[in-house]
């Protein structure tokens, strides 16, 4: 059941009438999806499911066993315990964020499902606090002043909630002065060095044309750049003309400085560094080698193609796009991002293929308006639900536009013609594209760079309402 608007709710009830009650309540404003047992429960979760609403008493499993479960699936989901089951002091050991009693109304169910979807994108230290105070309600609802008087696991919550609650008003007061500005952990030197390395880069690679002899790349691509690894490598850094140069020590410069920029913002560093010399050193020879295996597939009577550092260019493309990606993951939820990611993927489409590819074209076009539709409705429905600030929508609203212009730009600059067959280098350059992203990706990979929200509460850094 799906009314496709943005937030995955899995109601877990192994009574049919009732779960199906509840997803016809939340289905008008969610994508609902219901599940009979604990094992069908388990089969259904997945990264995409936002709120669990989790019965106590299962027939196959507990739902205490299935929260554990859950918990270890390390799945970033708030959980709601709708049971029959009055809280118990015990609650104060489940990891769940609210606890609700049946029978429940209607409008408490829906009211429970819309907190913890807003809960979603606080941070850790902030959801724990508010579950905290979501089972104090729940005990206060239930037991009597007495009890609670009389209960020592009562008297730890109130004092951990106080801790809390200063500790917090401590951080919000800072965070508030501070809001949407990177709080970037690197001293201006290493910021300066890293961008200044990026230039010194573009430079080489103008020096290096002026140095080598006319003719020289012609040379190299008879050089048996297919089985020769050095030759390979050095057939990368020679270019055919001044127009070929210059363009890819710009577009190297511009794209290589937006991606450093995501790097500081997502506080990785590390990642920049190791993936760029992974795309400097290794991409190179595999983006050469793999090209002339697919002309010598796909064009046999080509003649020796010249690959230059275009498809090196291309794999920091392809490494921008996934640091895109992530700084918006870092700021908005899944399917905002893939939203962006329709766009800028529609967006470049649409002009590359605008000179020759008319149904592709509108293709394109239709849908990127509908990825932009997308977008623009979670912004307004953040914007009426006080989720979000207005001067944090319009920066990341410039910023999207702003990366996908730049994208669009490097698309026409990787596939310069809709018509492949008639420019075989495209290939070398839609190698690069692709290496550099699961280049990059495969680095931030061993860097645990992902998840990135996970990694931002890990380290008590609050995450920004900006994506730059």
């Amino acid at each position: 059941m799906s009314s496709g608007t943005g937030t995955d709710v899995l109601v877990v009830e192994d009574e049919r009438a009732l779960a199906d009650l509840f997803a016809m309540w939340l289905a008008d404003d969610y994508d609902v999806r219901t599940a009979y047992t604990g094992q069908e429960a388990l089969e259904q979760l997945d990264p995409t499911i936002d709120v669990v609403l989790l019965d106590r008493r299962l027939p196959d499993v507990s739902g205490e066993e299935l929260l554990g479960r859950l918990r270890e699936k390390g799945l970033d989901c708030r959980v709601a315990m709708v049971t029959a089951v009055e809280p118990e002091f015990d609650l104060l050991k489940l990891d769940v964020d609210e606890y609700v009693t049946k029978p429940v109304s209607k409008d408490e169910l829906r009211a429970t499902v819309e907190t913890l979807a807003e809960r979603s994108g606080l941070e850790r230290s902030l959801q724990g606090y508010l579950a905290l105070v979501a089972k104090k309600n729940a005990l206060e609802r239930e037991r009597s002043p007495t009890e609670l008087r009389e209960s020592k696991q009562y008297e730890i919550l109130t004092d951990e909630l106080s801790e809390r609650r200063t500790a917090l008003t401590e951080r919000l007061t800072d965070h508030s002065e501070r809001r949407g500005v990177a709080d970037v952990p690197y001293p201006a030197w290493q910021i300066g060095v890293g961008a200044v390395s990026i230039a010194i880069l573009a430079a080489l690679l103008v020096g290096i044309h002026l140095l080598i002899p006319d003719g020289a790349d012609r040379l190299l691509a008879y050089g048996s750049p297919r089985s020769d690894l050095l030759v390979a490598y050095l057939a990368s850094f020679v270019h055919t003309g001044d127009a070929h140069l210059y363009g890819n020590a710009v577009g190297f410069l511009v794209v290589g400085l937006f991606t450093y920029v995501l790097c500081l913002r997502l506080r990785a560093l590390g990642w920049f560094a190791l993936a760029s010399a992974l795309l400097v050193t290794v991409l190179p020879i595999g983006t050469t080698l793999l090209t002339y295996g697919v002309v010598d597939v796909v064009f046999p009577e080509q003649r020796p193609i010249f690959v230059g550092f275009s498809h090196v260019v291309s794999g920091f493309v392809g490494f921008s796009f996934l640091a895109f990606l992530t700084a918006m993951r870092l700021v908005y939820d899944h399917r905002t991002v893939l939203s962006v990611a329709g766009v800028v993927l529609c967006s470049t489409s649409a002009v590359v293929v605008s000179t020759n590819e008319w149904g592709g074209l509108f293709a394109a076009v239709a849908g990127g308006l509908l990825f932009a539709s997308a977008f623009s409705a979670d912004r307004v429905r953040a914007l009426s639900r006080g989720t979000e600030r207005r001067v944090a929508v319009i920066a990341n609203v410039l910023t999207v536009g702003l990366a996908t212009g730049l994208y669009a730009v490097m698309g026409v600059g990787i596939v310069p013609t809709a018509e492949i067959s008639t420019s075989p280098g495209v290939i070398g350059h839609l190698i690069g594209l692709a290496g550099g992203f699961l280049g990059a990706l495969l680095v931030a990979l061993l860097l645990n760079v992902f998840p990135i929200r996970d990694r931002f509460g890990n380290e008590n850094v609050p995450a920004p309402d900006r994506i730059l």
